[in-house]
């Protein structure tokens, strides 16, 4: 990073060698917790190499539902910010993925395992309130009595609630009983 000074609060979250669509050469993609810098080298034949530093700060990246707009498409990652748009081909996937998670961290504040929690208790929410269940504990039953032992107990349930109607009993009398 010779042709790019940190600030004194600045730090390094990312850093990879990396290709832009609008620009020739190799571009060397530097992210820090104030900044995304792109800082492009061109080597020329017979001459010194042009070296072209584009700065834009983190929070000009487009966040939408508190997701950074960053749309992948194999190798290449596009990046929206307020004033342009800016397509970033990597060299693998891996490379890929360590930038696009580095972003999500630093402005979400969340890990990629938090905001994957999040998406799941959501989720059981939706299914509890709409089934009305406690989805939760009918898997934990399921796994601990399996399907079959479930469903027993189930239809034990069912046969004490018949069996309580007809006697014009509680089933907590019933169940009192069952248990001496």
């Amino acid at each position: 990073m010779k042709n790019y000074e940190l600030n004194a609060e600045e730090v390094v979250l990312y850093k990879g060698n990396t290709t832009l669509k609008d620009k020739k050469g190799m571009t060397e993609l530097v992210l820090t917790n104030l900044n995304i810098v792109f800082i492009t080298t061109h080597k020329k034949l017979f001459s010194k190499e042009d070296v072209v530093v584009d700065s834009y700060p983190v929070n000009d990246i487009k966040i939408y539902k508190g997701i950074p707009q960053l749309v992948t498409k194999g190798n290449v990652v596009e990046v929206y910010l307020l004033s342009c748009e800016k397509e970033v081909c990597f060299n693998s996937k891996c490379e890929l993925i360590k930038f696009v998670n580095a972003v999500n961290d630093l402005l979400t504040q969340k890990t990629l395992s938090e905001r994957c929690a999040e998406k799941v208790k959501k989720t059981i929410g939706l299914v509890n309130d709409t089934l009305g269940i406690d989805s939760v504990n009918a898997v934990s039953n399921i796994v601990k009595d399996g399907f079959v032992g479930t469903t027993a107990n189930l239809l034990n349930k069912l046969q004490l609630v018949k069996y309580s109607k007809r006697k014009n009993k509680s089933i907590s009398d019933i169940l009192f009983l069952i248990r001496q």
